[in-house]
């Protein structure tokens, strides 16, 4: 029992000095893509959600400014949207006592070495704009998981990551990652990521530039977390670039 706890906590602590590291990951080098090995490829190794889950083209003029907007949920919906599911990513107020707080409403900010360094001035409309709407995806998608993916010893169920600051992107803003654990009748269990880029005004407010429609990524796809993070941040990646630059700095 001793053993195992130890194994627990060590294991948190770790997954935790990954997940806040993310904000900094290097993106893919410009030599080429990364390489992701996988025990048996498949082009469904990261099916849309749905058609709208497709990569957004790259804008001419800097709007998209919001997710698109929530239909009035069925009675399903709302009875889970009062759950405790992916708590995380629901309105500010509740997301902060959520499990997992300090992955969600906590980290949402701009992030260099691993430290938050701003938060926008309108930081709590901002979050109740976009983040419901995202656990509302996870909420439709499927259950909770309820054990750690690939081999890993620690399971946040829901959470972002201020993966990209504006300097690293190149002036696109700051990409903020959303992602769920979900158990589902048609992928099984998977990780549910979609994300966006948000720009900082001059009086400090932020706005969301560019949205990213969540994807799935299946756990049977790939050989370990790494490989799995690894195609998820390329296809993430990917996105970003195709975004304009819009000369957002760190304020």
């Amino acid at each position: 029992l001793v053993l195992g706890f130890a194994v627990l906590v060590f294991g948190s602590i770790g997954f935790m000095y990954w997940w806040f590291g993310r904000d900094e990951a290097a993106p893919p080098p410009d030599g080429g893509p990364v390489v992701v090995a996988t025990a048996s490829p498949s082009p469904s190794a990261s099916a849309s959600v749905s058609a709208a889950a497709e990569p957004t083209a790259p804008a001419t003029e800097p709007a998209a400014t919001a997710l698109t907007p929530t239909p009035e949920p069925d009675q399903e919906l709302a009875e889970l949207r009062a759950s405790s599911r992916f708590l995380e990513l629901a309105e500010h107020d509740r997301a902060q006592g959520a499990q997992w707080s300090q992955f969600g409403y906590e980290a949402f900010g701009i992030r260099v070495d691993g430290r938050t360094v701003f938060e926008w001035e309108n930081k709590a409309q901002l979050w109740d704009s976009i983040a419901p709407r995202f656990r509302d995806a996870c909420l439709q998608a499927g259950e909770p998981v309820d054990q750690p993916m690939w081999g890993s010893q620690t399971l946040v169920v829901s959470g972002i990551s201020a993966q990209w600051n504006p300097e690293t992107t190149g002036g696109r803003g700051q990409f903020i990652r959303f992602d769920c654990s979900i158990d589902s009748q048609e992928r099984g269990r998977a990780e549910q990521v979609g994300g966006l880029l948000i720009v900082t005004g001059g009086g400090g407010a932020g706005e969301v530039a560019a949205v990213r429609p969540p994807e799935v990524f299946a756990e049977a796809d790939y050989r370990d977390f790494e490989a799995a993070q690894a195609a998820i941040d390329e296809q993430l990646w990917e996105w970003v670039t195709e975004q304009p630059e819009r000369g957002d700095q760190i304020p």
